[in-house]
C-alpha cells in the first residue's frame, strides 16, 4: 500500500477506535454490539437490549467496570442525566485505570445537559493524560465545550493545542480559533492557515472575527460576498438595520442559500412586507421545503388578509390552498382553489384541475369523476387534461362502474392518445378484459400498453405473458418472461418474471470488500472521522459538499463506499446513483454502495429471533429510511423502521417490554419492535409478504379492503391493483430490492 494511504488508513483507525472507546461518536455507531445470550422477548445485542437484560442493582453494589458499561449505554439511550447519576452514586478515583473512561463518559454527559463548562474541563483534565491524535480530539472536544460555555479565550487555547496534533482538520481549527479573537491581525494570520477550505467556513470564521472586533459592518460584507446571505440578513438584523437584513433575507430565499434555515427564516419573516407578494410566496415556498407548512400558512394568511381574499392573484390562492391541503384543511383548500381557477393563466388551469382532484378526494367518486371529467372537456389542449380522465376513471372502475369506466377510459384514448396517461388507460382496460376471459381482447391492449416505456410498459409485459399462459400457450409466456428479465434485470417486473419462467436469480460477482480509499477520498474521509469525533457537523458538511463538487463519478464512488457503515450511509446511498448515472447500476461495486447492509448483524439477529427473512428486512429499511436512525416522517414515523409511536408502544406493551418513545432513535429498539410489528402481520396474513408489506405501510384496515377486490387473491394481482400509488411503489420498491440484497449478499459473500 502506498505511503501516503498507509497513513491515512492507520490515522483513521485510531481516530474510530479512540472514539469508540470513549463513548464520543454518535449512538448510530456505538449502537452495535456482539449476540450474547438473551431473554424471551428480547432479541439481537445492543445497548437498548443490554439496557432490557440488566436487573434493577444499586450502583454502589456494581463492579467499576459494570458501572462504566451501564453509564455507557444510557449514553448512548440517549438519557445523560441516567448516566451521570451512575457515575455519581458509583465515583470511581483517579488512581484506577478505569478513570479515564469513566471521565469521558462524564464529559459527554456533561456536555450533552448543556454543562458545557464542567464537561470542558473534564475534557482538558483527560488531554493532560495523553497523546497524538486522542489529545488533539480531546482538547478539540475541550475548545468545543468552552466555546459554547462563552469561555473564548480559554476555548482558543485548547483549539490552538488541538491543531499541533491533528494535522488534517488544523486549518477548520485555525478558523474556530479566529472566530474567538478580537484581534483582526491574529484572526487574518489564522484565516491564511486554511487555504484549501471551503471559503463558506472562511467567511463564517471571518465575519465572526470581525464581530469579535466590533466591526458588524464589515462582517456583513464578508458573509454576503461569500454567499451567506441568511447570515448577513441575521447580522444586519442585530444591528438594527431592518432595511440591509429585509434585502439580504430576500436574497438568501431568490438563491436558495443553504445557510438559511427555518429557525432563522422565523426570525426575519416579519421584516417582509405582506404585499410584495414574490418575497411572500417564495418564503412560504422554503417552509414548505422545510417541512414547516404551518409556518407557511401563518404568512400566506397573513398576505390574503392584506390584500383581501377577493383581490388575491392566482400564485397566492393556489400556494395558500396547497398549503392548506398539506395541514389537513382540505376543505378550507377548496374555496381557495377555485377562486384561482376563476383567474387567468395557466395557473388557473391547473387550480381548476386541482379543485377537481379535491372534489373527488373529499365529495367521492360520482362527484369528483364529474368534475375531473368536465374539467377535460373545458380544457382539452392542456396537458392535465389526460391525466384528469384517467383519475376519473379509475374512481369509477374503483366502484366497479364498468361501463362508465370504459367510457372514460377510451375517451382519453379518443382525445389523447400519446398522452402518458393513456399507456395506463390501455393497461386498465387490458386488465378487465382479461377479468372477463377475453384473453385476446386483453392481449392486444397489453401489447399497445408495451410499447410504451416505464414501468407502465414493463407491467404490460408481464400481463402479455400471464394472459398467454391463460391461453395454454406456456412457450410464448414463457420467452415473454425471459425476455423481460433480461431488459429489467433488477426491476422488480424482472425479477418477478424471472421466477415465472424459472430462470436462476440475477447472479451478481462479489467486489472486492474494504478496498483502500483513494488518497484524496481518503484524506477527506479521515477529516470527516476527526471532524466528527470532536462535534463540528458544519465543518464535516462544508467538506463532503467541497468533494462533491470536485469530483468524477468513480471518485464519488470511492467516497461513498468509505461513507457505509457510518453515519453518513443515506448520503452514501445518493452519492453511489449519481456515480452510477456515468458507470453502470449492473457494477456489483456500485450495488453495493446503493444497496448497503449497514447493522447486518443486529438486522440478522433479529430476522431470526422473528423467523423473519433478513433480506427482506434489509430491504424494509433501506425503502423506510435509508439506514437513517433518527429520520422523522411527515406523518410522524421514527427511526430505522419508521414506526409511529402508538406502533412501537402497542408492540412494547403486547411483548412485555418498557418503552419510551425516546428510544425510537435508538437503532435496536427501534429493530427490535419493526421486526415484531412486521411479523405480527405476517402472522396475520397467513405469511403472505406482499400482504404483510402493504399494512406495514399503509395499515391493516385498507389492505382488507383491498384484498376483497377481484383477483386480489393473486399477489402480484393486489399489488398491481393497489389504489394508493405511494403503497403500490413501496411494495414493488422491498420485493425488488429484497432480491438484489440477497443476489449481493447471499451465502457466498466473501465479505463475512
Amino acid at each position: 500500500m502506498p505511503p501516503i494511504r498507509l497513513a491515512v488508513a492507520l490515522a483513521l483507525a485510531e481516530v474510530v477506535l479512540f472514539c469508540c472507546a470513549l463513548a464520543i461518536v454518535p449512538p448510530d455507531l456505538l449502537a452495535q454490539g456482539s449476540a450474547e445470550e438473551e431473554p424471551a422477548g428480547v432479541g439481537s445485542s445492543g445497548f437498548w437490549h443490554r439496557a432490557v437484560r440488566w436487573r434493577e442493582v444499586p450502583p454502589e453494589r456494581l463492579e467499576p467496570s459494570e458501572v462504566l458499561s451501564r453509564a455507557k449505554a444510557q449514553l448512548v439511550l440517549g438519557r445523560p442525566a441516567r448516566a451521570k447519576e451512575l457515575l455519581d452514586r458509583r465515583p470511581i478515583g483517579r488512581q484506577w485505570e478505569l478513570w479515564p473512561a469513566a471521565a469521558a463518559l462524564i464529559a459527554s454527559a456533561e456536555f450533552r445537559l448543556g454543562n458545557y463548562e464542567r464537561s470542558g474541563r473534564y475534557y482538558a483534565a483527560l488531554a493532560r493524560r495523553t497523546a497524538g491524535v486522542r489529545r488533539g480530539i480531546l482538547e478539540a472536544r475541550a475548545g468545543l465545550a468552552f466555546e459554547k460555555a462563552g469561555l473564548d479565550r480559554v476555548a482558543a487555547r485548547h483549539y490552538r493545542r488541538a491543531r499541533i496534533e491533528l494535522p488534517e482538520v488544523a486549518g477548520c481549527l485555525a478558523l474556530r480559533e479566529a472566530r474567538l479573537t478580537a484581534d483582526t491581525a491574529r484572526a487574518l494570520s489564522l484565516l491564511r492557515r486554511a487555504r484549501g477550505l471551503p471559503a463558506e467556513l472562511v467567511a463564517r470564521a471571518k465575519g465572526s472575527a470581525l464581530l469579535k472586533a466590533g466591526d458588524p459592518v464589515e462582517a456583513e460584507r464578508a458573509l454576503a460576498e461569500a454567499g451567506l446571505k441568511a447570515e448577513a440578513a441575521q447580522v444586519a438584523l442585530a444591528r438594527g438595520d431592518t432595511v440591509r437584513a429585509r434585502r439580504f433575507f430576500v436574497e438568501a430565499l431568490r438563491e436558495g442559500d443553504g445557510s438559511l434555515t427555518a429557525e432563522s427564516a422565523r426570525r426575519m419573516v416579519s421584516l417582509l412586507d405582506p404585499e410584495d407578494e414574490a418575497a411572500v410566496l417564495m418564503a412560504a415556498g422554503f417552509f414548505r421545503r422545510a417541512r414547516a407548512p404551518r409556518d407557511a400558512w401563518l404568512l400566506l394568511s397573513r398576505a390574503l388578509e392584506q390584500s383581501g381574499a377577493e383581490k388575491a392573484s392566482s400564485e397566492l390562492l393556489f400556494s395558500s390552498a396547497q398549503v392548506l391541503e398539506e395541514l389537513g384543511r382540505a376543505r378550507e383548500a377548496l374555496p381557495l382553489y377555485r377562486q384561482a381557477a376563476s383567474l387567468e393563466g395557466d395557473l388557473a388551469v391547473r387550480a381548476a384541475y386541482a379543485a377537481a382532484r379535491l372534489v373527488l378526494r373529499i365529495r367521492g367518486s360520482d362527484a369528483g369523476s364529474r368534475e375531473l371529467a368536465a374539467f377535460a372537456e373545458s380544457h382539452p389542449d392542456h396537458s392535465l387534461a389526460g391525466s384528469a380522465l384517467l383519475l376519473a376513471a379509475n374512481s369509477k372502475a374503483r366502484a366497479r362502474l364498468w361501463l362508465e369506466a370504459e367510457k372514460l377510459y377510451r375517451r382519453l384514448l379518443e382525445l389523447h392518445p400519446d398522452h402518458p396517461a393513456s399507456q395506463e388507460a390501455r393497461l386498465r382496460l387490458g386488465d378487465r378484459a382479461a377479468e372477463l376471459r377475453r384473453y385476446e381482447e386483453a392481449a392486444a391492449w397489453y401489447l399497445e400498453a408495451a410499447r410504451g416505456e416505464g414501468n407502465i410498459a414493463l407491467a404490460a409485459r408481464d400481463r402479455l405473458a400471464r394472459t398467454r399462459l391463460a391461453q395454454s400457450d406456456t412457450t410464448a409466456a414463457v420467452e415473454i418472461w425471459t425476455a423481460l428479465a433480461r431488459d429489467d434485470s433488477l426491476g422488480y417486473y424482472g425479477l418477478i418474471a424471472r421466477e415465472a419462467a424459472g430462470l436462476a436469480d440475477p447472479a451478481i460477482d462479489p467486489p472486492q470488500l474494504n478496498a483502500p480509499p483513494e488518497p484524496r477520498a481518503g484524506f477527506t474521509l479521515a477529516q470527516l472521522n476527526v471532524l466528527d469525533a470532536i462535534g463540528l457537523e458544519g465543518e464535516a458538511r462544508a467538506l463532503i459538499d467541497n468533494f462533491v463538487a470536485a469530483s468524477t463519478a468513480s471518485e464519488l464512488l470511492n467516497f461513498a463506499e468509505g461513507l457505509l457503515g457510518g453515519k453518513r450511509t443515506s448520503l452514501a446511498i445518493s452519492l453511489g446513483w449519481r456515480a452510477a448515472q456515468e458507470l453502470t447500476l449492473n457494477d456489483p461495486k456500485v450495488l453495493r454502495v446503493v444497496f448497503p447492509w449497514p447493522w447486518r448483524d443486529l438486522i440478522e439477529a433479529e430476522a431470526r429471533k422473528f423467523d423473519l427473512d433478513p433480506y427482506l428486512l434489509a430491504a424494509l429499511i433501506r425503502q423506510e429510511s435509508s439506514f437513517r436512525p433518527a429520520v422523522v416522517s411527515r406523518a410522524g414515523a421514527v427511526g430505522l423502521m419508521q414506526l409511529m409511536p402508538s406502533t412501537a408502544a402497542e408492540t412494547a406493551s403486547r411483548l412485555g417490554l418498557p418503552w419510551d418513545r425516546e428510544l425510537l432513535t435508538i437503532p435496536d429498539a427501534n429493530l427490535h419492535l419493526g421486526a415484531a410489528h412486521l411479523a405480527a402481520l405476517t402472522r396475520r396474513y397467513r405469511g403472505e409478504m406482499i400482504w404483510a408489506l402493504a399494512a406495514y405501510n399503509a395499515g391493516s384496515r385498507p389492505v382488507d379492503r383491498w384484498r376483497r377486490l377481484p383477483g386480489a387473491e393473486n399477489p402480484l394481482v393486489f399489488v398491481d391493483r393497489i389504489p394508493y400509488p405511494e403503497t403500490r411503489n413501496y411494495v414493488q420498491a422491498v420485493v425488488r430490492d429484497r432480491a438484489v440484497y440477497r443476489a449481493l449478499y447471499s451465502s457466498a459473500d466473501t465479505g463475512r
